[in-house]
């Protein structure tokens, strides 16, 4: 497996950030159109593509199981009653000597 030259490529990358600082106002159009145009690209398949496509709805009727229904309305009541006796029984107050 060759070795790879690090010294090479980091004189590479200087040389051309050096070039991109030599001609600064060309660099800023260059990249300044490049993200012009990702923006573009992706505006156009995020929001103009989607905005423009038929949605189809599909409806699905809601369907009840009546059997597990009941079981809950019993034990709903259940639950209601026994809330509702706590009112009724008195408790002794555990702070009084």
């Amino acid at each position: 497996m060759p070795k790879i030259k690090t010294k090479k490529i980091k004189k590479k990358i200087y040389r051309f950030c050096e070039i991109l600082a030599q001609r600064t106002f060309v660099s800023f159009l260059v990249l300044f159109f490049i993200i012009l145009f990702i923006s573009g690209i992706i505006f156009y398949i995020y929001g103009y593509l989607i905005v423009n496509q038929e949605v189809e709805i599909q409806t699905k009727q809601i369907q009840i199981n009546d059997e597990l229904y009941n079981q809950f309305l019993e034990y709903y009541i259940q639950r209601k009653d026994v809330f509702n006796s706590t009112d009724i029984k008195e408790y002794d107050n555990p702070f009084k000597f």
